[in-house]
């Protein structure tokens, strides 16, 4: 459902699918603009119950999602609705696989959430299991998280790993796109544009290879998610401009949700690559928002990858041919002439100024070894690994010392 009137059509579909009491899962911050009680009152007028849990921290952990399940079960919940960016959204999904997964929420959910159990589940996909997930619904905040029209989630396990896991059963069965649910200041809404943005690029970058025997997409799925990848990209182009200077425009942000709809439908083709690989890292270690960490290593990524494009490297090609696309798109659609595609990148986030930058030398200089070295073996970690050239800790370390250059 979208447009400024969508909650109501939303309430009465969770009515009409049997939902009796649902929780809420946000953040402090959320509960705060009162959009919380906007919610509440909107399934109130359905004759729908509901419950709050409003600590989800903006990059979810285990103590999240174990507090949300608690929550499920106590208050008698039914179904549930992820209201915020991506952290609320995450952390609702993590939540419900924890309820389905019927665990010991006070001995092992910590062991649940490492990458061998959650991909035993996951692949074991039991009848039983997914008839246990319950309904899931999503009102996204932002316009960059696309969890609202995905599958997969990131929660960090115990260890500090983000842990990247999706199942079917977890893509949310009721949205919302309430455009003024997502009025956000201007730093906030670059950083969730390109997140948007590199869901989308790096679903398009996904190699045929990996979407048939590791995704085991056909032909007509593969270019499916390529179409929505370039109109998820397009949009970006061409509305996250007017987006920051002029918050209040309700069609701009709506089309800005809209460009996070498709990156998440686009990404279904794989895990991601090395720009979310190395921003998750970001996050872990260093607590960057996670937008601003994608702003931040997008073009030292693309750098790498590029030059890398063309060589036997580049699974037929494929790399190099997308990059030429892209290109192009980003001339026609943002008005964007370079060279390479980290060029045109680059220049696009010139346009936002210090909003922007690229590169964390401000955050990790080139002298600080150590902490790059945390940040090579945190991203060589990371479940985004399917970037168009297999990225190894060497990789990763050059990557890292180009952005450590760069501010």
């Amino acid at each position: 459902f979208m447009g400024e009137d969508a909650l109501k059509p939303f309430c009465d579909d969770f009515k009409a699918k049997g939902a009796r009491k649902v929780l809420v899962v946000t953040d402090k911050g959320i509960a705060g603009l009162g959009l919380v009680s906007a919610v509440q009152a909107a399934l109130g007028a359905a004759s729908i119950q509901s419950a709050v849990f409003d600590t989800t921290r903006s990059d979810p952990g285990v103590a999240d999602v174990v507090g949300i399940a608690k929550a499920f079960k106590s208050n008698g919940c039914d179904a549930v609705v992820g209201l915020g960016g991506g952290g609320p959204l995450d952390a609702t999904k993590g939540g419900m696989m924890l309820v389905a997964a019927k665990r010991n929420l006070d001995q092992d959910a910590g062991p649940f959430f490492t990458a061998g159990e959650l991909r035993a589940t996951l692949r074991a996909s039991a009848k039983d299991f997914v008839s246990a997930v319950p309904l899931i619904g999503a009102i996204p905040t932002t316009a960059g998280t696309g969890s609202d029209a995905g599958k997969s989630a990131v929660i960090t396990d115990s260890n500090g790993v983000k842990q990247v896991f999706g199942h079917p059963a977890f893509l949310p069965k009721i949205v919302a796109l309430v455009p003024q649910f997502s009025k956000m200041p201007p730093g906030l809404t670059v950083a969730t544009g390109f997140d948007a943005m590199f869901h989308a690029m790096e679903a398009y970058f996904v190699t045929r290879r990996v979407a048939v025997e590791e995704e085991m997409m056909n032909e007509a799925e593969i270019a499916a998610c390529d179409g929505w990848a370039l109109k998820g990209i397009r949009l970006v182009l061409e509305n996250l401009e007017r987006a920051v200077a002029d918050g209040a425009n309700l069609q701009t942000r709506l089309n800005m949700q809209i460009a996070a709809v498709y990156g998440a439908k686009a990404f279904r083709k794989g895990s991601l690559g090395g720009v979310h690989a190395t921003a998750h890292a970001l996050g872990a270690i260093h607590h960057l928002h996670h937008g601003a960490a994608i702003v931040r290593m997008a073009v030292p990524v693309l750098r790498h990858n590029e030059s890398r494009f063309g060589t036997a490297d580049d699974e037929a090609g494929e790399g190099k041919a997308k990059a030429h696309a892209l290109r192009t798109l980003f001339k026609t659609a943002g008005n964007v002439d370079a060279p390479t595609l980290a060029d045109a990148v680059a220049r696009f986030q010139g346009r936002f100024g210090a909003l922007a930058p690229v590169g964390i030398a401000d955050v990790v200089p080139a002298s600080n070894a150590k902490a790059l070295a945390e940040l090579v073996a945190k991203a060589a970690q990371d479940g985004c690994n399917t970037n168009p050239v297999a990225l190894k800790a060497e990789h990763f370390a050059a990557i890292f010392k180009d952005a450590a250059t760069r501010r």
